[in-house]
């Protein structure tokens, strides 16, 4: 099995231990994805026609919290611009997925693929709504066995332990697909899990949630965002049952799996060592310069005294 932290021999302990930082190197040979979702039904109304065992099971996930007891089960559902239907994987589809990874060829990370819908009449042509991300699921499911075998294979990506992969999981299931054994977390710790990179337990160390925005991070590390006017995360439901924008929700997921690649190489220890020298140079030239002010302000001090 594949592990992202490499072991490195510690001396004093006389052993080999697990690696503090990862490096460029285990960037290179992750393969980084990205998954975007909505509700499976584009109203809760439909959803209760067409899957009613699942949509009572989510109305009555509902109910027991309070704070949707002012809303409709039609706003919670698929409501704008937060859709709790499009987050819970037991009630949404997958419309999108895409992957990139080191060329070493190239040297450029342009390995990839999106799997999405070529257009919405795509969508419509599809008779079982209930599993119309199937296709798209075997799709990736077969990257995976190409590029892994039966190993564990290293994947990177942002919450994609909180998300990503549990959404997989759920949908491979549904569409009697068995996932690929990167994908296994089943009854492992999360310290256990040593084959997947999430980028958000790198950003948000001791369990502080208080800095978890994909985009907050991108903007504070300088990575460009994959956020744009036309689509953003949380608008992904509307533009797919409004807009039918399945071609731009596509570019944008690719897009997010280029941000996680960047965000992931600005992380490395490689870069890291980089930045914090270059910081303490800083850091030392401006407390030299301060010092030179200072003891020319005593001298010049001393000089009027006398």
């Amino acid at each position: 099995m594949a592990s992202l932290l490499p072991e490195k021999y510690d001396k004093t302990a006389k052993k080999y231990v697990q690696a503090d930082y990862f490096t460029l190197d285990d960037v290179n040979q992750t393969l980084f994805f990205d998954v975007e979702t909505t509700t499976r039904y584009k109203t809760y109304a439909e959803y209760l026609e067409r899957e009613p065992n699942c949509a009572k099971e989510f109305a009555r996930k509902v109910r027991v919290d309070s704070k949707w007891d002012s809303m409709t089960m039609e706003e919670v559902y698929n409501g704008n611009p937060r859709s709790n239907g499009m987050l819970w994987a037991q009630h949404l589809h997958i419309i999108s997925i895409a992957y990139r990874k080191w060329n070493p060829t190239t040297r450029k990370y342009d390995i990839g693929d999106v799997f999405g819908f070529s257009s919405w009449e795509e969508y419509e042509a599809i008779e079982d709504k209930s599993k119309a991300d199937r296709d798209i699921l075997i799709k990736f499911n077969e990257v995976l066995t190409e590029e892994f075998g039966d190993d564990k294979g290293l994947l990177g990506g942002y919450n994609i332990l909180g998300f990503d992969i549990a959404v997989l999981w759920h949908r491979m299931m549904a569409c009697g697909i068995k996932p690929h054994t990167s994908l296994q977390t089943v009854n492992r710790k999360p310290w256990n899990i040593t084959n997947i990179l999430d980028l958000q337990s790198w950003t948000t160390p001791c369990e502080h949630k208080g800095l978890s925005s994909f985009d907050t991070m991108n903007a504070l590390l300088g990575v460009p965002s994959s956020k744009t006017d036309e689509v953003a995360g949380n608008h992904v439901g509307v533009r797919f049952w409004e807009d039918h924008a399945v071609e731009q929700i596509n570019e944008y997921c690719m897009k997010d799996v280029m941000s996680s690649i960047g965000l992931a190489r600005r992380l490395s220890e490689e870069y890291l060592d980089d930045i914090h020298e270059k910081t303490m140079e800083d850091y030392r030239r401006r407390m030299e310069e301060k010092k030179n002010v200072e003891t020319e302000t005593n001298n010049t001090q001393e000089e009027g005294q006398d």
